[in-house]
């Protein structure tokens, strides 16, 4: 990515940045996870496989990096003890995360990584409309991370903590980076959980 592309966009809000210069990889992700359909049984414990292996693996990195500091109501927001339920609930085994260690991420390398896992919230709702076609009763209980935030307002007020950021003014290209690495944690994720419960 250019030095000056941030400065070239710097017309647009923080998640106007971050949503245009992680189209590519998000829809990546996206099709990476089709096969991880709600409304199958097999499907819809990939998707909690998946998710599960991702979502523990980005929100361990941020808490070692004290993003509790930056978004204070994280405690609030994070969603892995509700992906562990469903996974227990539905028999669906932990998958181990392979690679080297990772860095901790910088204040706004953090940033770019929650947009991600908020942004997903957005995702979360119409997955969880699909989920209620499955027949499998048990799958359909299972929705604690599906559904986990649905009655509050959690994507908007992230939204206006980005927005109103002064780390990400002060480095977009580095939130940009951090968006970038959650969604390729989403992308090892979906492809190590591929094989899995095959309907």
């Amino acid at each position: 990515m250019p030095r000056d592309w941030a400065e070239r966009e710097s017309g647009r809000s923080h998640r106007q940045l971050l949503r245009q210069a992680t189209a590519a990889a998000h829809e990546a992700v996206e099709a990476s996870l089709e096969s991880a359909a709600p409304e199958t049984a097999g499907g819809y414990r990939r998707l909690l496989a998946a998710q599960g292996l991702a979502v523990e693996r980005c929100e361990r990195l941020l808490e070692a990096a004290d993003v509790a500091r930056l978004v204070p109501d994280w405690a609030e927001r994070s969603r892995r003890a509700a992906l562990a339920e469903d996974c227990r609930a539905l028999a669906v085994e932990r998958v181990a995360a392979e690679g080297e260690p990772q860095s901790l991420p910088t204040p706004a390398e953090a940033l770019g990584m929650v947009y991600v896992l908020e942004g997903s919230r957005l995702g979360a709702r119409l997955l969880h409309r699909r989920l209620q076609d499955n027949p499998d009763v048990a799958c359909r209980a299972a929705d604690r991370f599906l559904s986990h935030g649905c009655d509050e307002r959690l994507w908007q007020s992230f939204v206006t903590l980005l927005e109103q950021s002064s780390i990400v003014a002060a480095k977009p290209d580095e939130a940009i980076a951090g968006a970038h690495r959650a969604f390729a944690i989403f992308s090892q994720a979906a492809a190590a959980t591929e094989t899995m419960f095959v309907d």
